[in-house]
């Protein structure tokens, strides 16, 4: 080969470099672009970098959020455009640029329509109020394949319920010698030695931050009639009716275990009573005759009270069977505190004297408690 066909084809291949270098370029200031931004990610997934999960109903309690749509952020990868432009954990997302989102699916299919340089504006609910925030979105960050899919990588809020109420079923125990020594000077059986069925209701609902607020009473009654058995008072009966009641406003912190299974720590604060109402009557009145039929007559009726300030901790497992139907266990110790001592009597205009020799009959004992709760 001469050194002229060599300079020649050095000339060609010098050219034909140069056009493909040219090719590459013109159409990028063509399009009024500076070449050397041109990038790949221009055709890559916007990518947002958040944590999310669909809204609760925890999550509308605690955010005290009004809406039944969004979704709420549960944290912000580092360095992300969210973190960048402000987004931050708790946020709920109302609108991607104008569009409501209805729950995590919808985002997710929403975002398909955007890539990475995109600027959005997104409407987000925080601390009570309305406020958007314009981002510009990037491109998916290179990091470990277990974190590819950010979004769906959410850390899950434990769901601890919204309340309910229910019947309150709780087999209590405590010591009943002062009470059955009182009932057995009539003549009527003991209570029960090992322990009786209280029941009632109770309500509670979520303030927030797994706190509920609510309140319980329940009672228990043992009612007795026999025939008065001295001759001098025949046709008398005595009637005798213990009760036991409780009630006051319960504060109780719930823990989640586990899917649709939550603990709770709480506390009663309120009342209790111990009460024996005796009647000793023949039955027999008459509007016209009161003095011959009431007053002048072996009729009466009373009751005898012990009063107590109560207080009761608790610890108490739920589990969610249905949206709107749970099973609780629950133990718990009450103590009552008696302001005064003894016994008092109360009359039917609703005097009340003192008891001499009255004993101070303690209130406390162990309780469990199984049954339905309607409500989570």
């Amino acid at each position: 080969m001469t050194r002229t066909m060599e300079v020649r084809m050095k000339n060609v291949f010098i050219m034909i470099i140069t056009l493909l270098v040219l090719g590459l370029v013109t159409p990028a200031f063509a399009r009024g672009e500076n070449p050397m931004l041109v990038s790949t990610t221009q055709s890559q997934p916007g990518y947002f970098g958040i944590y999310l999960d669909d809204i609760t109903e925890d999550d509308i309690d605690e955010l005290e959020y009004p809406n039944n749509y969004g979704i709420v952020i549960r944290g912000v990868v580092a360095d992300s455009p969210a973190e960048v432009y402000g987004l931050e954990a708790e946020d709920i997302m109302m609108s991607l640029e104008g569009q409501r989102i209805a729950d995590k699916a919808a985002f997710m299919q929403m975002t398909t329509n955007y890539l990475a340089g995109d600027e959005v504006d997104i409407e987000v609910f925080r601390d009570g109020g309305i406020q958007t925030i314009s981002m510009m979105l990037g491109a998916p960050m290179q990091i470990s394949s277990d974190m590819d899919d950010a979004e769906n990588q959410a850390p899950k809020r434990a769901y601890v319920g919204f309340g309910g109420g229910g019947w309150i079923p709780a087999y209590y125990m405590q010591d009943f010698d002062d009470i059955n020594a009182l009932i057995g000077q009539m003549g009527f059986d003991p209570l029960p030695e090992n322990g009786i069925l209280l029941q009632g209701g109770a309500g509670k609902g979520n303030v927030g931050k797994g706190i509920f607020i609510g309140g319980i009473g329940m009672g228990y009654n043992y009612k007795r009639t026999k025939a008065d058995p001295d001759p001098a008072f025949a046709g008398y009966n005595t009637t005798m009716r213990y009760s036991l009641s409780f009630g006051g406003v319960t504060i109780d912190k719930r823990i989640p275990l586990a899917k649709n299974f939550v603990g709770s720590l709480g506390l009663m604060l309120g009342a209790a009573d111990h009460s024996i109402s005796i009647t000793h009557s023949n039955g027999n009145y008459n509007w016209g005759d009161i003095n011959g039929t009431v007053v002048q007559t072996a009729n009466s009726s009373v009751r005898l009270s012990r009063s107590f300030l109560a207080v009761q901790p608790k610890a108490e497992l739920l589990y969610r069977v249905l949206p709107w139907l749970a099973v609780r266990a629950e133990v718990g110790y009450s103590y009552g505190y008696a302001p005064e001592d003894g016994w008092k009597l109360i009359d039917g205009s609703g005097n009340d004297f003192d008891i001499a020799a009255s004993p101070n009959t303690p209130l406390q004992g162990l309780h469990f408690s199984i049954g339905p709760w309607f409500g989570f």
